[in-house]
């Protein structure tokens, strides 16, 4: 759906969550979204839309797994950094000096400072 300017301003900002994951060699990466969103409660289906393709969703699609951080204001400044386009083998995490916290349910790191983390697999 193409929303016209006026009805697109109505909706944004959207949340912003960090989706973080692992590429196949080891790659650390991890990606702002805003369009995610819950589809059955309490969480067992997560929709997220990516408007092109980007390291995220090949590691994804590849390993099946994710982790969505939810991080504070406090964290805005580590939007942009996360958000460039950078080649796979760049560790997304040490670009925008991001701590990672383990995974309890995957090899999928989540983000030290985040509000919330949610392993998705």
């Amino acid at each position: 759906m193409i929303l016209e300017n006026f009805k697109r301003e109505s909706i944004v900002p959207m949340p912003v969550a960090f989706i973080s994951t692992i590429s196949e060699n080891g790659i650390r990466n991890i990606a702002p979204y805003s369009c995610f969103m819950p589809v059955l409660r309490p969480f067992d289906l997560v929709c997220v839309a990516s408007a092109k393709r980007r390291d995220t969703l090949d590691n994804l699609k590849s390993t099946g797994e994710f982790v969505i951080n939810m991080p504070g204001t406090d964290m805005a400044d580590k939007v942009i950094p996360t958000a460039s386009h950078v080649p796979p083998d760049v560790d997304e995490f040490e670009l925008a000096g991001l701590k990672e916290k383990p995974s309890k349910r995957s090899r999928h790191q989540g983000l030290k400072d985040a509000m919330h983390g949610w392993n998705v697999n």
